[in-house]
């Protein structure tokens, strides 16, 4: 009842953010004209068509024009997104207070989340993808951080099946899923649990392959628009705006579509210009992938965008210092995670969990940065990640409170 009651507050506080939101940056008249390239698929699904390419994966297409079909509402639909993935942040908010310790710090953490304005806006954002992702990858990590050796099978299927969803809506999920269900199943120490946990998600992955094939004539997961994202960030064009712009400004300079390519090919052609300019200018390479780097992990302001709307200027100067609150978190649970497996690796003893926990925020922050190192990245890509560093923080200090020993104890 105390996690239902919690999660319904979080709710009413999220959708009336919702509203304000909206309302500040003002909403299309139609589903259809959404940005991001999602209009044009909304558009299609609501007219009963197919999504015709692989460019977007189809959950939010496919979700928003059945959704048009009824009501043809951006304002309408965003709401509905939030109502149904909202209470996934509830709940783990509502876990991470009622499961101890309630002190300062973790108070501090869930207002530091929850006041954080780039993570309100676009966990709350219709489109692009991070708005959905950001609950859903949120609950899958707090699972995997609260399941405890020895946990049968039941308890370990909600958050598979919130990971086999994800890889239907961003192509950075199909490295995280696989990578965050099979260590669920790790975790929980039974082997039997390795099938239901990862299956879910390959089964996902193989439905979503088949879609694709029908829809693009390639049976893939992925998206085409890989091979034009792994373009933007490996060009020489890249040097004169990255970080400081989006790099949507050197678009009009990508290779040419040609009038013999499909999607497929473009994407091939976009994929090997990036390779020559690998091979071809190595210094500007390194130097692009330094400050992609500097980019995934440091930097605090984010990008200007041809997207931005009135009063965004302000937000990035507030959100600055949030921003540098998650830098800060996001190098201490790095620093935590490394010291506990080097422990381990020499020899100390500790909890199987906490062994397992470290391990675990590593390899999925891997998985979730190893796209932006390599393509690129945007303060926006980045928001997902948040509430799972600090989930890891939180599962560090519960350990070492004596209130949170208890309660961990307990479960």
């Amino acid at each position: 009842m105390k996690v239902a009651a919690i999660s319904f507050a979080f709710v009413a506080v999220g959708l009336v953010a919702t509203l304000v939101i909206e309302w500040w940056i003002g909403a299309p008249a139609s589903l259809s004209e959404l940005g991001f390239g999602f209009g044009d698929k909304i558009g299609r699904v609501k007219l009963g068509e197919g999504l015709g390419d692989a460019t977007r994966l189809p959950a939010i297409p496919y979700a928003l024009g059945y959704f048009a079909r009824y009501v043809d509402d951006p304002s309408a639909a965003v709401l509905m997104k939030n109502l149904l993935l909202l209470p996934l942040l509830g709940v783990v908010l509502a876990r991470i207070w009622l499961d101890g310790p309630r002190d300062a710090v973790v108070a501090g953490g869930i207002a530091f989340l929850m006041s954080f304005p780039q993570l309100v806006r676009h966990t709350l954002a219709l489109v692009p993808e991070e708005g959905w992702l950001v609950p859903i990858l949120a609950f899958a990590f707090h699972r995997f951080l609260s399941i405890r050796r020895g946990a049968d099978g039941a308890p370990l299927l909600p958050a598979a099946l919130a990971l086999a969803i994800g890889v239907w809506i961003k192509p950075t999920m199909l490295a995280i899923a696989p990578v965050l269900a099979a260590l669920i199943a790790w975790k929980a120490g039974r082997a039997r649990d390795l099938l239901p946990t990862c299956g879910l998600v390959c089964v996902s992955i193989l439905i979503l392959s088949a879609l694709h094939l029908v829809d693009s004539g390639r049976f893939t997961p992925t998206s085409s628009l890989n091979g034009y994202e792994l373009w933007k960030g490996n060009a020489i064009e890249a040097l004169a705006h990255f970080p400081e712009r989006s790099l949507d400004v050197i678009s009009h300079r990508a290779p040419v579509w040609e009038s013999d390519d499909d999607e497929w090919a473009w994407s091939r052609r976009c994929t090997e210009a990036a390779l020559e300019f690998w091979s071809e200018h190595p210094a500007a390479a390194r130097e692009l992938f330094i400050r992609k780097f500097g980019q995934v992990f440091f930097r605090i302001r984010g990008e200007e965008s041809p997207s931005d709307f009135a009063g965004r200027d302000r937000l990035k100067s507030w959100g600055m210092v949030w921003m540098f609150g998650f830098r800060i978190a996001l190098w201490l649970a790095i620093g935590l995670a490394l010291a506990t497996v080097l422990r381990a690796a020499a020899g100390s003893t500790m909890s199987h969990d906490a062994l397992i926990d470290a391990v675990g925020f590593i390899a999925v922050l891997t998985a979730f940065t190893a796209p932006y190192l390599i393509a690129w990245g945007t303060e926006r890509r980045l928001m997902p990640m948040v509430i799972p560093v600090f989930l890891y923080l939180w599962s560090v200090w519960r350990r070492r409170s004596p209130s949170g020993q208890a309660s961990v104890a307990r479960t």
